[in-house]
């Protein structure tokens, strides 16, 4: 005999989830649209990641026998994008470092270690995407197509150095058992080195289009004030036409 409420309680969280999830995704779609990718290219680099992201390639044996490790979909597939966006030259690397810095310094500062591994509480782990995509929209403010990029790289340099690796000797001091796998993106589509990338080529975007809406508005405002001048000119005018008129009738 099942438990009715427990059941529909699970019915609810699963729902929560999945609502979760399908927000998630949809934003990872937003995402690269920003990045300037075609839906093919999209569908193949998110399946891929969704894949990978369990496997994982060993990088070194650290002291007690503990494995250091890289995930192929949560941490190299990112990495790839970045370094293809600066070896195309899409993302200009002076830019790209004063901005990676302080994603760097902002990803450690949201970060703690657990037993569970490196974690971020919301909205914490928004900070660093936020003010990566921000920096970026005033470093380059030359078009989409530049300021999204520039924002995905930093944040994903900035993530994997600030979040995972300055904080490795905090997790080394840590007991450990032997042949623990330590794994750099271990959380696949949902680490924080993914999404914080495309939540910053997000928000960078974001930001642009507001402000070019701003300046949208206040050019309309200026014309609108123009025209009113104009036509209190115009009107000024007609009314001095109209006194020398009759005036001279007078005279």
């Amino acid at each position: 005999m099942q438990n009715v409420s427990n059941e529909f309680f699970f019915m609810i969280q699963y729902l929560v989830y999945l609502i979760f999830a399908m927000i998630i995704l949809a934003l990872i779609g937003k995402g690269y649209e920003a990045l300037g990718m075609r839906k093919s290219e999209i569908s193949t680099i998110f399946f891929l990641s969704l894949i990978l992201s369990f496997i994982y390639i060993p990088i070194v044996t650290l002291n007690g026998g503990i494995i250091l490790a890289i995930s192929i979909g949560g941490a190299l597939i990112p990495l790839y994008i970045s370094w293809r966006f600066l070896r195309r030259g899409v993302v200009s690397s002076s830019h790209l470092l004063p901005i990676f810095i302080i994603a760097t310094i902002l990803s450690y500062m949201v970060t703690q270690v657990t037993k569970y591994g490196i974690v971020s509480i919301f909205p914490l782990y928004l900070i660093p995407p936020f003010i990566t995509g921000l920096l970026s929209y005033f470093s380059a403010v030359a078009s989409d197509k530049r300021i999204a990029p520039l924002a995905y790289a930093s944040q994903t340099f900035g993530a994997i150095l600030g979040a995972d690796i300055l904080h490795l000797p905090e997790i080394l001091s840590m007991k450990f058992e032997p042949n623990t796998v330590l794994v750099i993106g271990g959380a696949g589509v949902f680490d924080m080195i993914y999404l914080s990338g495309l939540f910053a080529a997000l928000f960078s975007v974001g930001i642009a289009r507001a402000m070019r809406k701003r300046e949208i508005e206040l050019e309309g405002f200026s014309i609108k004030v123009k025209d009113i001048r104009r036509t209190e000119d115009t009107f000024i005018e007609y009314e001095r036409t109209l006194e020398e008129r009759i005036l001279g009738r007078r005279r």
